[in-house]
């Protein structure tokens, strides 16, 4: 099975630091949605 690939749909990327350990950690959060099919046990995109 195939879905469509949407390249306009950027995700949600944000930096944060930590001056205590001195590092930089990244959170990417994907703005698409993803459908849980429960009687089929699988995800797939919402769109």
């Amino acid at each position: 099975m195939t879905y469509p690939i949407d390249l306009s749909i950027k995700p949600d990327v944000s930096a944060h630091f930590d001056a205590g350990t001195n590092t930089i950690s990244y959170i990417v959060k994907d703005p698409a949605p993803i459908i849980y099919d429960i009687a089929n046990r699988r995800q797939r995109p919402g769109f």
